[in-house]
């Protein structure tokens, strides 16, 4: 009897094997995605490049995060994005505009900064005066690219990803179980 087992044991490992390698791998995609979406915890808005437009700035397939500053957090040479019509533009501030004190609009609260920006050659009818209450947010300095790829490949497939979400977790139960050696 112990021979019988020993040949399908030496038959049965190279499969057992080959599904621990895959549920390591599911638990590697899940673990990724996971880091990429701990920027959104501190208030970040995730950002796939995913347009030609903007390239001058970020390569198509580039991952970027951005935040909603206060007026006076943006500063020149900062990255703000804005959306003047259905499509998001990058650009460098060139100049900060600070707001004009009188009278009338400190009663009204209407002063608020503006920014001028350099407008690429692509889009010369993007104005190159951003006022605050346009701009989205500014860019984190840190930017990943071609990761962008990934994030487009499981959002567009997310039963997937709660399946592979779902084996993994399963997996790490099956772990703490005792008879596993």
């Amino acid at each position: 009897m112990k021979e019988k087992l020993k040949v399908v044991w030496k038959i049965l490992k190279p499969v057992f094997e080959t599904i621990k390698i895959g549920l390591d791998l599911c638990f590697l995609i899940v673990l990724f995605y996971g880091i990429l979406c701990i920027p959104l915890l501190a208030g970040y808005t995730s950002y796939v490049v995913d347009d030609s437009n903007n390239e001058i700035n970020y390569k198509k397939g580039t991952l970027l995060y951005y935040k909603k500053d206060s007026e006076g957090e943006i500063k020149q040479d900062d990255v703000i994005v804005y959306k003047p019509a259905n499509e998001m533009i990058f650009h460098k501030v060139m100049r900060v505009i600070e707001p004009k004190e009188d009278e009338e609009d400190a009663l009204n609260k209407k002063s608020e900064y503006s920014y001028e920006v350099n407008v690429d050659s692509y889009n010369k009818e993007t104005p190159n005066h951003i006022s605050y209450a346009n701009i989205l947010g500014k860019v984190a300095p840190v930017y990943l690219p071609y990761v962008g790829y990934f994030i487009i490949f499981i959002n567009n497939n997310m039963p997937l990803f709660y399946i592979l979400l779902g084996v993994t977790v399963i997996d790490l139960l099956l772990s703490f179980l005792p008879f596993n050696n």
